[in-house]
């Protein structure tokens, strides 16, 4: 079970006849003292990278939990993308989130951006 998001991690497994990928929603926030608080968003979506799903089941039920959530997907290169893609937005915007709040040029600057 590769639990790894980003494109392309199951290459170096393909060889290998049941290997189950997943796509996290989670998300995590350093709290005090470098504690790390995750939260599921939903139930993350976990399938077969060879389309052979007879075991999914069985696999998910092992790691669902009632804080970390999964559920089969039948089509999880779907997902695999899907998450990519909402990554590259993300990633490029958090870490302007403290800018702005502590910037207000930089709001000004970003508002002319976006119009």
């Amino acid at each position: 079970m590769l639990l790894q998001n980003g494109l392309n991690i199951e290459k170096p497994f393909e060889t290998f006849e049941n290997v189950f990928r997943c796509v996290l929603f989670t998300a995590g926030q350093i709290i005090d003292n470098g504690v790390v608080r995750f939260k599921g968003v939903t139930a993350s979506p976990v399938g077969s990278i060879h389309n052979k799903n007879e075991k999914l089941g069985e696999i998910v039920s092992h790691i669902n939990t009632q804080h970390f959530a999964f559920r089969e997907e039948p089509n999880i290169e779907h997902y695999v993308w899907n998450k990519a893609i909402i990554n590259c937005a993300f990633n490029s915007i958090c870490p302007l989130i403290e800018i702005f709040y502590c910037n207000q040029e930089a709001v000004v600057i970003a508002r002319t951006v976006i119009k």
